[in-house]
């Protein structure tokens, strides 16, 4: 009997740790001010826990929303900052990490506006492409990190990147080998 709850706690538990993977987090409610952690899970609406799974697709997409990693790695499927919102911003803190294994788009759609930062010590790798700016405005801020981008690097006609204090991009697609202020 005592091995029957055992197995049953068990299963329940895989089963919450299953539902969390693979899902599709597209409301982020922390303010454009203060911590608001990536690990909060009471930030994410709808879902259960955080993303931190390759096959997460994460959609940042409330206006006047700032989410901060600032507890560890994260690795995720697929991230959009702004796809039609404005002022939205993912920051990096100082020595952490983001892994995001297909696509990262800032400022997907016209009229939208994001920004990711990333502070010293972190480091950005994104497996698959990244376009700043698709149709929306985009900011990119490299502040003594890492960004590397195994796929394709675009630059829309509304996006700035900002290197500072010895910061690298590494793109390893066809437009841009690789720059560093």
């Amino acid at each position: 009997m005592k091995i029957n709850k055992t197995c049953n706690s068990i299963l329940i538990f895989l089963a919450a740790v299953a539902a969390v993977s693979g899902e599709s987090f597209t409301v982020f409610t922390g303010t454009s001010t203060g911590s608001n952690s990536w690990f909060d899970e009471t930030l994410w609406e709808g879902v259960t826990g955080y993303p931190n799974d390759v096959s997460d697709a994460v959609t940042m997409n409330n206006a006047d929303t700032k989410a901060v990693i600032d507890n560890g790695a994260i690795t995720i499927g697929s991230l959009i900052v702004a796809q039609t919102a404005t002022n939205v911003e993912l920051e990096i803190s100082t020595s952490q990490a983001l892994t995001v294994d297909t696509s990262v788009v800032i400022g997907e759609e016209a009229g939208s506006s994001g920004k990711i930062v990333a502070n010293a010590d972190s480091v950005f790798t994104i497996n698959g492409n990244f376009t700043t700016g698709g149709s929306g405005s985009a900011v990119l801020q490299v502040i003594g990190a890492t960004a590397v981008v195994h796929g394709e690097f675009s630059i829309g006609p509304f996006a700035v990147v900002e290197l500072s204090d010895s910061a690298v991009i590494v793109a390893k697609g066809d437009q841009l080998e690789a720059f560093r202020n």
